[in-house]
């Protein structure tokens, strides 16, 4: 199933995102393939089956492992931080995770910028902010500019909205 069947089945009550899926690449200050792989990083997020196939098809296999480590790592250190910005309890916050990350340096077999952009995304979607603020800013140091990391955070929005709308529009039909 490619991205075209996807929108198609986007439906009238939310055709803004239907628009705003066929624009992505269209309207992006980034390279195709980053649009993609940061894209299929969010899908892997909705779960949504149909959304992740289609976009898998526009990238490589190398992109699709990096975006899947991103996705898993993002999935668990963002729970972490965002836990530990919840509560006030110094002796906790003083307590080491404790949580294997290794991958992370490895950055997926990419290069640290595209695995940045894919770990901002995740963490956008996840909505951990200590996590987006340390993404922006490595980002930054890697000299990619604020144009980039807002088109980021739009790609994010779009493509975890119409994950979610896919998602209530396959369980409405059972």
């Amino acid at each position: 199933m490619n991205l075209e069947k996807i929108t198609k089945q986007i439906p009238d009550y939310a055709k803004d995102l239907r628009l705003n899926l066929e624009s992505l690449v269209t309207s992006s200050s980034l390279e195709q393939e980053e649009i993609y792989s940061i894209a299929f990083a969010v899908a892997l997020i909705t779960k949504q089956k149909y959304l992740i196939e289609a976009l898998a098809q526009e990238i490589t296999p190398k992109n699709q492992d990096a975006a899947k480590t991103a996705f898993a790592m993002m999935s668990l250190t963002n729970i972490w931080y965002k836990f530990s910005g919840l509560h006030k309890d110094r002796d906790i916050k003083s307590i080491p995770p404790r949580l294997r990350t290794g991958s992370l340096t490895k950055h997926g077999g990419v290069s640290k910028k595209l695995f940045e952009f894919m770990s901002l995304a995740v963490s956008v979607a996840n909505a951990c902010p200590l996590c987006v603020n340390a993404h922006i800013h490595e980002l930054k140091e890697l000299g990619v500019s604020s144009q980039n990391l807002a088109d980021i955070g739009r790609i994010t929005a779009v493509v975890k909205a119409v994950g979610e709308v896919l998602a209530v529009e396959y369980l409405a039909c059972v």
